[in-house]
């Protein structure tokens, strides 16, 4: 992140000192252009002594304006130091010339007095580059700092948001691993010490994943369905014949991104809420299709819909979580549907190709 900044810094100061020449190359160039004079080596040498310390002195005046942070000021008194500095600097400018010219020449008092003579019909002359100068530099200033607030804003709210998918990512886990340690538990009482090494090896896998692509926000489709078959098959262990499970998985959704653990929480629930309500054996069917140019992800159990009960909160939080994450990873494009059937449950998830 340093080295970004760093990199940043260095092209804005490079593009500064390309504008700061080319600003006051060009209007040495005007400048001489409607000078109603024949062109010559002495105006060329006055024109480039002239515009070298007008371009000196616009580097004092830049130095004033990061030392008071003008651009930072509100509007109208940016306005008015814009006008004052521009006046004074102006007049900085020509007094340095008229002054440097005597010193050279030895007629300083005689170049003081002329500057004073013509001073009021060339004000305008010696104030306008400054105040052109300054508005261009100003303005750069301010769009620079109000580019940088937004891109920090954005920032910080992409990582609060990473932040905040990251703790709903990390609330699945503990329950997952918890159903199956408890599935574990119940094949080591039952000392089927095989089964139990499967299982060990299948938990090590989910492991695995959750370590693998912990730090990634998404994962494809089908890194996603791998890790769901893991599940299964330890939950499968658990309930035997009583649990049937079909996959109709379209090839051409494998490879579409989503939120690591999105599907996961809704297969918990399948499998927690269908062993309930459902006649033996639980049917779970997980299907992915690509509809209309969207994603559609739908997760079917036999049984009946469980309303929420009040008193318990924790019933609902795999669906919760994944509403939640829905919003955050696709906060206008996705839809989430709950298909209650007399025999059966359908929770789709419905997200707009364009997002990926």
């Amino acid at each position: 992140m340093s080295l970004f900044l760093a990199s940043e810094s260095k092209k804005r100061k490079k593009l500064f000192w390309f504008l700061q020449f080319a600003f006051w190359f060009s209007n040495m160039i005007l400048d001489t252009i409607v000078i109603p004079v024949k062109l010559d080596g002495k105006l060329i040498f006055h024109q480039f002594y002239n515009f070298t310390l007008a371009f000196l002195v616009s580097l004092l005046l830049r130095f004033f304006y990061k030392k008071f942070k003008v651009s930072n000021l509100e509007p109208l008194y940016i306005i008015s130091m814009l006008v004052v500095s521009s006046i004074t600097f102006g007049i900085i400018w020509k007094t340095f010339f008229y002054s440097i010219a005597g010193v050279v020449t030895g007629e300083f008092i005689a170049h003081i007095k002329y500057f004073g003579e013509i001073f009021w019909a060339n004000i305008f002359s010696a104030i306008y580059p400054f105040i052109t100068w300054s508005s261009f530099y100003l303005g750069f200033k301010i769009y620079e700092e109000y580019s940088i607030q937004k891109e920090s804003a954005e920032k910080s709210a992409s990582l609060a948001q990473s932040a905040q998918l990251e703790m709903l990512r990390y609330q699945l886990n503990p329950h997952f691993l918890f159903n199956t340690l408890s599935s574990l538990r119940a094949l080591i009482r039952r000392k089927d010490n095989d089964i139990a090494e499967e299982m060990v090896t299948k938990i090590s896998e989910f492991l695995k994943y959750s370590l693998l692509e912990g730090e990634d926000s998404k994962v494809p489709l089908s890194r996603e369905i791998k890790t769901i078959n893991h599940y299964f098959d330890i939950e499968k262990v658990r309930f035997g014949n009583q649990l049937i499970i079909e996959y109709n998985i379209d090839p051409q959704t494998e490879n579409f991104l989503i939120p690591v653990f999105l599907i996961h929480p809704l297969i918990e629930n399948a499998v927690k809420h269908g062993m309930k309500t459902s006649p033996s054996p639980l049917k779970i069917s997980l299907t992915t299709k690509m509809k209309d140019k969207n994603l559609w992800i739908e997760i079917t159990n036999s049984g009946k819909w469980i309303e929420r009960d009040p008193v318990d909160d924790t019933a609902r939080t795999g669906l919760q979580n994944t509403q939640k994450r829905l919003i955050l990873a696709y906060p206008k494009d996705h839809m989430i549907e709950i298909v209650k059937n007399e025999d059966s449950v359908c929770i789709r998830i419905i997200i707009h190709t364009n997002t990926n």
